[in-house]
């Protein structure tokens, strides 16, 4: 396979990737943990389609450098073109994977205390579950679910 096809492919299946950072982001602003579970598993496809292309660029090439490798005359303006769309592309990925990280620590992070309230409360009311799995605290409090559905 010649490097301008692996180059074309890397950075197609790149620039697909970068459609999804970016749904990523609005989907973990939205707390859509469905539609995160559905870009997680594209993510993971488009990132071992991306190690398979450059398993063949190895596979052809070896560890040479795009500057080491070959490239006909009137294919290397070309060649330069995509490596700096790839190189653009990358970074965009990163920042936006960066932001992505960020927004996951702080949905965390919101319901880690979001949790510790809800203990602290229910601890302060005395309600909840003994040992022995008997609610205990006031149990003529009516219950937050209508069970008589």
């Amino acid at each position: 396979m010649e490097i301008l096809d692996i180059l074309k492919q890397q950075r197609d299946i790149l620039s697909e990737l970068n459609d999804i950072v970016k749904e990523e982001k609005q989907v973990l602003i939205r707390n859509d943990n469905r539609a995160l579970s559905v870009l997680l598993e594209k993510k993971v496809d488009l990132i071992n389609r991306l190690d398979e292309t450059e398993q063949k660029r190895l596979s052809a090439y070896g560890e040479m450098k795009i500057s080491e490798i070959e490239i006909p005359q009137k294919d290397q303006k070309t060649v330069d073109q995509i490596v700096k769309e790839i190189k653009d592309i990358y970074e965009e990925v990163k920042e936006y994977q960066e932001i992505n990280m960020l927004l996951t620590h702080q949905s965390i992070e919101y319901n880690n205390n979001m949790m510790y309230i809800i203990q602290q409360a229910l601890l302060k009311s005395g309600s909840g579950y003994s040992e022995d799995g008997k609610m205990k605290g006031d149990v003529k409090t009516k219950p937050y679910i209508d069970e008589s559905v």
